[in-house]
């Protein structure tokens, strides 16, 4: 009998919108402190996880701020703005093409549980998947140990299934996991440091479909 076939989906800057938000919130803190505000490209250059590193590469230094009040201060602005966001346009076309042809379609998320299944739920994506994961702070420190735990207590055959996501963490969870791995550059990261993984890298979710349908015929 063959085993199910799984997609992993990461949430933010994958299905959710929020790139644009995140440098907003990010350039009003840095502005109110003296600090230099940044550019998208700037910021897909040096968004990274842990977040921590990418708060140091964009000029936070913790040697005169806690990364902790400064982390849990975007934290606070995020939650504040985050119906500012929506999902990609290509989003439910996608989710609903995937789930019509039977492969199970899980999340999996550096966002904080609670929040993420409060978002998820609000935006209509719940409903395609069979279960969602997050972290359990705020921190975004990565999502290693939630994958792990995902894919024990979900009963996921990690030859079958395909992680989807927009960052280079993605890449390395995929490649801790064994499974698959697509990368989409509209989000959090530029194409070509996405390059970078070895996996395959899209520009549009859309274009997602063609590496999926595999799946569909085991």
């Amino acid at each position: 009998m063959a085993q199910d076939t799984s997609v992993i989906w990461d949430w933010n800057g994958t299905l959710l919108n929020d790139t644009d938000l995140c440098i907003d919130i990010m350039n009003g803190m840095l502005t109110h402190k003296g600090l230099h505000p940044i550019t998208r490209e700037i910021y897909r250059k040096q968004f990274t996880f842990p977040v921590q590193k990418y708060y140091e590469g964009i000029g936070w230094d913790f040697r005169k701020y806690s990364f902790k009040e400064v982390g849990f201060e975007f934290i606070i602005h995020y939650k504040q703005r985050l119906n500012e966001c929506g999902l990609f346009p290509e989003a439910p076309e996608v989710l609903q093409w995937i789930s019509d042809r039977g492969i199970k379609q899980h999340m999996l998320s550096a966002m904080e549980s609670g929040l993420l299944k409060e978002t998820t739920q609000k935006l209509g994506v719940s409903k395609w998947l069979t279960s969602i994961h997050g972290i359990r702070d705020n921190y975004a420190h990565g999502k290693l140990d939630a994958g792990r735990e995902m894919i024990s207590t979900e009963g996921i055959d990690n030859k079958n299934c395909i992680i989807i996501g927009d960052t280079l963490h993605d890449a390395e969870i995929a490649r801790a996991l064994g499974t698959q791995c697509i990368l989409i550059s509209k989000g959090h990261q530029s194409f070509e440091r996405l390059l970078e993984s070895g996996f395959p890298v899209v520009h549009h979710l859309k274009e997602v479909i063609e590496f999926v349908k595999p799946l569909a015929k085991v």
